[in-house]
């Protein structure tokens, strides 16, 4: 990562390490021979994990995957989500979920030369105003729950990674991204609802 440690990678390792100790499906950080959770190389932070056997499902919109996969994949949502509720971190990460959409309205002036540009601004604003007006339950989420950042022994999940998005946010928000690509991948007509019902019968497990 290149991003700042103080910004990022302590509230990762302290979560993730919080997560491993309660037995939530991600790898364990290996520490380095000082017994730090990283370590910094040519100005690059790096940071290890114990090897978990896995696999990743390709999904596509002719290739439906096993609803084992899904099911799997929603109870280890629901592990996260469980087990983020008990976290505590002292300093809040700069990063919101609101982030990506402040960063676009900053580029206005560029934005809104583009084609639908107006329109994609308003949608932004549209739905920033929804999100903070809402009173949906909050907790740590992933951010990027999407089927690449989950890893499967067979039809169990053995670890889910990338947690670089990870952040306060509302639940709901990891769960419909989630969902949306579970079960309506791009130039799908319609949701495999086979797949969304398995996805929030394991969440719900």
């Amino acid at each position: 990562s290149k991003r700042d440690v103080a910004e990022t990678i302590k509230f990762e390792t302290k979560l993730l390490c919080h997560f491993f100790e309660h037995q939530a499906p991600v790898a364990e950080l290996l520490p380095t021979r000082n017994g730090d959770l990283w370590g910094v190389i040519d100005g690059v932070t790096v940071v290890a994990f114990y090897f978990v056997p896995g696999i990743t499902v390709l999904i596509k919109n002719n290739a439906k995957p096993d609803a084992r996969y899904a099911y799997s994949a929603g109870k280890a949502l629901g592990q996260l989500h469980t087990t983020g509720l008990s976290f505590t971190y002292d300093d809040s990460k700069r990063r919101t979920i609101f982030t990506e959409y402040e960063r676009a309205l900053l580029r206005r002036d560029f934005i809104i030369k583009l084609e639908d540009g107006p329109k994609f601004l308003d949608t932004i604003e549209l739905y920033l105003k929804w999100a903070r007006e809402r009173r949906d339950k909050l907790g740590i989420i992933h951010n990027d729950f999407i089927p690449d950042n989950i890893l499967f022994n067979k039809f169990s999940v053995s670890a889910v990674v990338d947690f670089d998005w990870s952040c306060r946010g509302p639940l709901i928000k990891d769960l419909g991204i989630a969902l949306a690509e579970w079960s309506l991948p791009d130039g799908l007509e319609h949701h495999w609802e086979e797949i969304f019902k398995s996805f929030l019968e394991g969440y719900n497990k």
